[in-house]
């Protein structure tokens, strides 16, 4: 049944309004606001039943029957719908590929958008690895510089230390060596915490860069299943407008 709230449909550019506002993708949540199909092509005055009174033949049926009869009285002629008909699929085609195509270009602005957050975060924890590995290296090298410095001053000053304590003969291999051995250890500490603090930080690093591409990907194809499901949605309306369609022509 017809919805008599609705602005009347007269003529072909309305049957064409309202089905381009019926399957406008994707706000179909408005449909029971529209016309309906059917609605919409009962609507057309041609469409309408054709009886006497509204071809104006008010009289008798015999009357009616003799005036059919007699010459010069021409039938009445079914109109044609198929131009209007063709429009309609045509509209239906076009809101579906325009919405297809919306759907496309707004996931592929995302994924870019995805793709820079995850680029800058790369970025990010890259610029954090090499600040921390300059770090690192450069209070390694300060210790094993002032480990070196302890050792040549200990070997200046330990002589005379020795002779205040009443020690003669100069500093003796036992000594010397010492002194080496721990200089050795020194900067083998030094060396060993380097290394460890480096790992630290190429592990810290390559932990954020493994978690910045998950984040990335499961984003993505969250997206991509989101885009999925609409499309499907917009074909399956799609779908159904065109089979109402078919269905009302028979």
């Amino acid at each position: 049944m017809a919805n008599t709230s609705l602005k009347p449909i007269t003529t072909s550019d309305d049957i064409m309004n309202e089905m381009q506002k019926l399957n406008k993708f994707p706000n179909r949540g408005n449909a029971a606001n529209l016309h309906t199909l059917e609605d919409t092509m009962n609507e057309l005055p041609e469409a309408r039943a054709v009886t006497a009174q509204s071809l104006g033949l008010s009289g008798s049926s015999k009357k009616s029957s003799s005036s059919s009869s007699g010459g010069g009285g021409g039938g009445y002629a079914a109109p044609d719908y198929s131009g209007i008909i063709s429009s309609l699929k045509s509209a239906l085609q076009q809101s579906l590929n325009e919405s297809l195509a919306a759907r496309q270009a707004a996931y592929d602005n995302t994924q870019k958008l995805y793709a820079q957050n995850r680029d800058s975060q790369l970025d990010s924890l890259l610029e954090a690895y090499n600040f921390g590995k300059g770090q690192v290296n450069q209070d390694a090298d300060r210790s094993l510089q002032e480990a070196y410095l302890a050792r040549m001053q200990a070997q200046r000053t330990l002589p005379q230390l020795l002779s205040a304590q009443g020690i003669t003969g100069g500093l003796s291999e036992t000594t010397a060596a010492g002194l080496l051995n721990n200089y050795g250890n020194s900067r083998n500490n030094i060396e060993t915490g380097r290394a460890q603090n480096l790992a630290s930080l190429l592990n810290t690093y390559q932990t954020g860069k493994a978690e910045a591409e998950r984040e990335y990907n499961t984003l993505l194809a969250q997206a991509y299943d989101q885009l999925q499901q609409d499309q499907a949605a917009d074909r399956k309306a799609y779908n159904s407008s065109l089979a109402s369609l078919m269905a009302y022509l028979g």
